[in-house]
């Protein structure tokens, strides 16, 4: 049977001493050659078009033909061949960074990051990456349990989860070769605020410097993630989040009031002047953690992976609800995305809400519900003789 001409043509297939080979242009370069083991016809088409889907990056250099060979299941490597498929998990691992880079903001590209690194220190780079299975993943996970929170591992096992998806896309690993791996959910409990007397007492701490103390504030009556106030830029009476430092990956602005205008401005200007000396914003973002974790210990409130910065947005949400009592209009305040990330608030006891919040429980629109509630008890008890 002879191969029908187009098909040659149109995937670049060459007869060469008995054996097809995929021929391939790159840029201002000759022909290269990529061998499709076979003397078959049918058979080279077939495997041509397991590397046509490779074209464009072949031409551009940005991929190599060793690279697309080991994507090929019918491929198989010679003597001097076997050595160079076998890559190692830094090897993967390097190289999934580098497309993370782009693809993903730059928080999220940190974390990945972070997650590498806690993978490395207690695995061994140097492993095959078929060798990266699910009791590998144990290890780590019973090394790791002992330093970090569970919302932290949860997120070092996510990240493993999406660099074995991005494997499995780019035929490094067979398809379905993806450990199962799971992800432990925390227990459902309300998300830890922090109070208004312990508010007050934050603020009033001397030990830590106002900048600090005032930026608190801002948090607590604006509901601002730490990020962005951090990363946003002022404009007029607005705070810019920009897109790549955005949660939902586009720009938004977050209107202020003049005196948190103030706070926020003198604090950019703190910020700077640590960039100004070499450090990088996540360096910041830590020591801004680190400063007001501080303060929780001192106050003797922080509990570890409940206390942070944003328990002051918890705050905010909490206050939000007791006032309006409306999750949507609480959802708008906070800027969520999704109301099944605001309906957290719902587990809120009002009764604890008005003892921890008692200045936002004046206008509290559960207030006039509770006395109407309690003048009813208080008939129906009556009416009973008690």
């Amino acid at each position: 049977m002879t191969m029908v001409k187009k098909y040659k043509k149109a995937y670049g297939l060459k007869l060469l001493k008995g054996f097809w080979y995929y021929r391939n242009r790159r840029k201002n370069d000759k022909e290269q050659l990529i061998t499709l083991q076979t003397t078959d016809e049918l058979i080279a088409l077939n495997r041509a078009r397991d590397i046509e889907i490779f074209k464009k990056f072949l031409r551009e250099g940005s991929i190599t033909r060793t690279e697309v060979l080991s994507k090929c299941k019918w491929y198989i490597p010679t003597d001097n061949q076997v050595q160079s498929q076998s890559k190692s998990l830094t090897y993967y691992f390097d190289k999934w960074l580098e497309i993370r880079k782009v693809d993903v903001r730059q928080s999220t590209y940190e974390r990945n990051i972070d997650t590498v690194k806690a993978v490395l220190r207690e695995i061994d780079g140097n492993i095959p990456i078929e060798q990266f299975d699910l009791s590998v993943i144990e290890e780590f996970k019973k090394a790791r349990n002992r330093t970090v929170t569970l919302c932290t591992m949860n997120i070092d096992l996510t990240t493993i989860k999406v660099f074995f998806s991005w494997l499995e896309d780019n035929r490094y690993i067979a398809r379905g070769y993806t450990p199962k791996i799971k992800i432990r959910k925390p227990p459902t409990s309300p998300s830890h605020y922090i109070s208004e007397t312990d508010f007050k007492k934050l603020i009033e701490l001397e030990s830590i410097p106002q900048v600090y103390r005032d930026i608190c504030k801002v948090y607590y009556t604006s509901g601002c993630r730490k990020s962005e106030i951090i990363e946003g830029q002022l404009n007029c009476t607005n705070l810019i989040v920009a897109s790549e430092d955005a949660k939902t990956g586009r720009q938004y602005r977050i209107p202020l009031d003049n005196w948190q205008i103030q706070i926020v401005r003198k604090f950019h200007q703190v910020r700077d002047e640590f960039l100004s000396k070499g450090y990088k914003m996540e360096n910041f973002k830590t020591k801004v953690t680190k400063i007001i974790q501080q303060a929780y210990k001192k106050l003797g409130i922080y509990k570890k992976g409940l206390t942070n910065v944003h328990s002051l947005r918890h705050s905010f949400g909490g206050r939000m609800y007791l006032i309006t009592g409306d999750i949507r209009k609480v959802q708008d305040l906070m800027r969520h995305e999704l109301e099944s990330t605001t309906n957290q608030y719902l587990n809120y006891a009002v009764d604890d809400l008005m003892r921890d919040f008692p200045a936002d429980a004046k206008y509290s629109i559960f207030k006039d519900n509770l006395d109407r509630i309690q003048k009813a008890n208080s008939d129906v008890l009556e009416m009973l003789g008690i």
